[in-house]
């Protein structure tokens, strides 16, 4: 088993659009480096989360997908690793403030 696939096994979807992995799968892996496993899993966040967001478009077209590239948000939630699109938060931050 490979970073990638082992990554996407562990891999949990959070309401809102993100998802999620256990910090602990990233200090207590032997068999491959923290480093290693962010990276894949930075690309892994990339690859889901661009694409829900282009089939939330109207038309659910993807042209210009990785033209218009959203900030990826990286934040820890208890005992989670939460990866977000910034545009993801906004709505968050709206509800808050009313």
């Amino acid at each position: 088993m490979e970073p990638l696939e082992y990554l996407y096994n562990c891999m949990r979807t959070v309401p809102g659009g993100a998802i999620a992995w256990r910090r602990s799968i990233f200090e207590e892996c032997c068999k491959w480096d923290a480093e290693k496993l962010i990276d894949t899993a930075v690309d892994i966040a990339w690859e889901t989360l661009y694409t829900q967001s282009a089939e939330s478009r109207p038309g659910g077209h993807m042209e210009n997908l990785y033209a218009e590239k959203p900030d990826l948000v990286i934040r820890r939630s208890g005992s989670f690793i939460v990866f977000s699109l910034r545009s993801d938060l906004v709505p968050q931050f709206l509800n808050q403030a009313a």
